[in-house]
């Protein structure tokens, strides 16, 4: 599937539905971000070219999100993904097999790379609150100490 050239190749997954869930909530945040109707083939595209925070997340994490969205299932996805991303995909595979002692699926490269996207997203939400708040805060004790 790998290759080095930019042109987009068919990518038959077949995903769990708990999966495709985790796809369709993905594509609604990516979106929702972006301002533009997304693609699932574009989000993977997006996370080959930034840098993922999966090495960050703990093993026995990882281990209990795939426990929780196993990657393998009975409905069909059928991406065109650049080659990058396959290589990405396939990257990933090989990392977390290898980390998780276990071996993992194309799909559940995927769902991996989807649960670092969902959670580095609320993340950055939470802080953005945090911050909103913060400086709500500080306006309102300036206003209150000039009274």
């Amino acid at each position: 599937m790998g290759g080095k050239s930019t042109e987009a190749q068919g990518c038959l997954l077949r995903v769990s539905e708990d999966l495709f869930r985790l796809t369709t909530e993905s594509l609604r945040l990516h979106s929702n971000a972006t301002l533009a109707h997304q693609t699932l083939a574009a989000l993977i595209e997006y996370r080959a070219f930034d840098e993922s925070h999966l090495d960050d997340h703990e093993v026995t994490t990882l281990g209990e999100h795939l426990d929780l969205v196993p990657g393998p299932g009975e409905i069909s996805l059928d991406l065109k993904l650049a080659s990058r991303s396959v290589d990405y995909l396939e990257a990933l595979q090989k990392a977390f097999s290898h980390k998780l002692a276990t071996a993992l699926a194309l799909e559940d490269a995927l769902s991996l790379l989807l649960f670092d996207y969902v959670v580095e997203h609320k993340a950055s939400k939470i802080l953005q609150a945090l911050d909103d708040e913060t400086k709500q805060s500080l306006l309102g004790s300036g206003r209150a100490s000039r009274h």
